[in-house]
């Protein structure tokens, strides 16, 4: 099965205060995991902490569909893409929303970035900026923070990312204020 956790943040200018970045900071980057019910061939399991909600975790989880993965509200950039064969799951990630970002983002990462096979976890971090509008009729910005914790294992367990030791990190957090 593969498991994603998705764990992520959103704040604005106004959130940038001593103070809100505490209670912004404050989110873990790992979570337990509810294992699912069922056994789908890919499980989602999101955590975000927001700004407009006053920073309280909210939690959703289900089957990974790319569907389910894209549909978010508040949403979220869904820039991770997979494929999954009888074997591994491939991971790509694509530039988050290119025209409102306004942040750097490495030029050229392969495409996949990685593999995971039976066993393996690995964890990407990535942050950016962003334009409030694509037309930038709104000149406001807004900041996205996001972990990812990626694992291919027959059952999941309760502790499968807060005990994890990654395979693989990625980071491409970048100074973004």
């Amino acid at each position: 099965m593969f498991v994603l956790q998705h764990v992520w943040t959103r704040w604005t200018k106004a959130g940038r205060s001593a103070q809100a970045a505490a209670e912004r900071l404050a989110l873990p980057s790992a979570w337990p995991l509810r294992p699912p019910a069922g056994r789908p061939d890919a499980w989602l399991h999101e955590i975000r902490a927001i700004e407009s909600e006053g920073f309280l975790p909210k939690a959703r989880s289900g089957e990974l569909t790319r569907a389910f993965w894209e549909a978010s509200a508040p949403a979220h950039a869904a820039n991770l893409t997979w494929r999954m064969s009888k074997d591994a799951v491939e991971l790509s990630l694509l530039p988050p929303w290119p025209s409102m970002r306004s942040t750097r983002w490495p030029e050229g990462l392969p495409r996949p970035i990685f593999s995971l096979s039976a066993g393996q976890t690995a964890r990407i971090d990535w942050n950016a900026r962003f334009r409030a509008s694509a037309g930038e009729s709104n000149r406001g910005y807004f900041y996205d923070a996001h972990t990812l914790w990626l694992a291919v294992v027959e059952r999941p367990e309760a502790d499968l990312f807060t005990a994890a030791q990654p395979y693989k990190h990625l980071d491409l957090r970048t100074q973004i204020y």
